[in-house]
This record gives C-alpha cells, sequence and structure tokens, in this order.
C-alpha cells in the first residue's frame, strides 16, 4: 500500500510539472505577441509565476489559473511589468504598463 502511496505523490508531482511546463511556453509565447503588436522589447526572455490558484471552468472542471509577470522596455532603458493570466493554458488577460506619455 505504501508503494502505491508513493507512485500516485510521484505521477500528481509528474502531471503538475509538465502542466507547468506547457503554460509556461503559452505565456511566453503571449507576452512575446504581445510585445511585437505594440512594439516594444520583450526582456528576459522568460515570463515568472508569481502565484496560482484552483478555479472552476464549468459545472464539475477545476483547472488551475496561473498569473505570470514579464518585463518590457519601450526605449531599452527602462524595465515596464506586464501580467498574463492563463486558465490551462488558454490565456485569459494580458495586461500592459502604460510605458509612454505622449
Amino acid at each position: 500500500m505504501k508503494e502505491f502511496f508513493i507512485l500516485l505523490f510521484v505521477a500528481v508531482g509528474a502531471w503538475f510539472w509538465w502542466g507547468s511546463q506547457k503554460s509556461r511556453q503559452a505565456a511566453t509565447q503571449a507576452a512575446i505577441e504581445a510585445c511585437n503588436r505594440s512594439n516594444l522589447q520583450f526582456l528576459d526572455g522568460t515570463v515568472h509565476l508569481r502565484k496560482y490558484w484552483p478555479m472552476r471552468t464549468g459545472k464539475r472542471t477545476i483547472q488551475l489559473c496561473r498569473l505570470y509577470f514579464f518585463e518590457y522596455s519601450d526605449d531599452g532603458s527602462q524595465r515596464f511589468t506586464g501580467r498574463l493570466v492563463l486558465v490551462g493554458t488558454r490565456i485569459i488577460e494580458v495586461e500592459l504598463d502604460a510605458y509612454r506619455l505622449t
């Protein structure tokens, strides 16, 4: 019985890690696309997971919702922060800080 719980723990950990990697890739791609659309420079080449929580997406479906942060620049000298919200690997929201004063 002990071996079953160890195997179950390892399987759940692997499933969580695999889902996290897919979500991170989707978030990175969405951040790159958001920066490209606004003629901004995506900095550091990565996104950073800030938090995650369970979210009900249907009557009986629960998925992890993840909040990622990333940095970008408009002129290469200042850093601004952007945010992404994902449910599973689906982008729900992309938000960029105000970066230009005109």
